[in-house]
C-alpha cells in the first residue's frame, strides 16, 4: 500500500481548537474497514469531550470513508485513504483525503430531485448537518474537510 503525504494544513477553520487532539490514520479502501474505523473514531472524539451529537460525527465518517473507498474501487494498485480528526468540546474536524489517483466530487453536491432514490444524497447531507465544508483538489490527492460543531 502506498501511504498517504502528510496531513494539510490548516483546518477547515484556522480558529485554535480548546483542548484539542488530533487522530491521524490510513486505512486501505476497504469497504470491510469503514464501520469499524468509523465506531473507533467516533468513540474516540467522545473520549475528547465533544458537545456536538455524536452521531452527525458518525454520518460524516461513514459518508466520507465511503466515498473514498468507492472512488479508488477502479484503481490497479493499492492506495492509502487518509483520515485526519481533530477533536476538541467545541468543534470536530473531519478531513479525508482519497487515495492518489481516485476521483473526487468536482465541489459542492446539488440537491437530488428524488429523495428516495437509493444514492446521491450523502454529502447533501453532510453539508447539511456540517457547519462547513471544503473540497481541495492537490496535486496528488483529493481532500474533503468538514467541521462539525455543536
Amino acid at each position: 500500500m502506498t501511504p498517504m503525504p502528510p496531513p494539510p494544513a490548516p483546518h477547515v477553520d484556522d480558529r485554535p481548537h480548546e483542548a484539542a487532539a488530533e487522530l491521524w490514520v490510513e486505512l486501505a479502501p476497504d469497504h470491510a474497514l469503514i464501520a469499524d474505523v468509523r465506531r473507533r473514531s467516533t468513540e474516540w472524539v467522545a473520549r475528547q469531550g465533544y458537545e456536538g451529537p455524536l452521531d452527525d460525527v458518525g454520518v460524516v465518517l461513514s459518508e466520507l470513508l465511503t466515498n473514498a473507498a468507492e472512488a479508488a474501487d477502479h484503481l490497479d494498485e493499492v492506495h492509502a485513504i487518509g483520515l485526519r480528526v481533530v477533536a476538541a468540546p467545541d468543534r470536530v474536524d473531519i478531513e479525508v483525503a482519497n487515495p492518489e489517483g481516485a476521483e473526487l466530487p468536482p465541489g459542492p453536491p446539488t440537491p437530488p430531485g428524488d429523495v428516495l432514490r437509493e444514492r446521491g444524497r450523502g454529502l447533501v447531507i453532510v453539508q447539511a448537518i456540517a457547519a462547513r465544508v471544503e473540497f481541495i483538489h492537490e496535486r496528488v490527492r483529493h481532500v474533503v474537510r468538514v467541521a462539525l460543531e455543536p
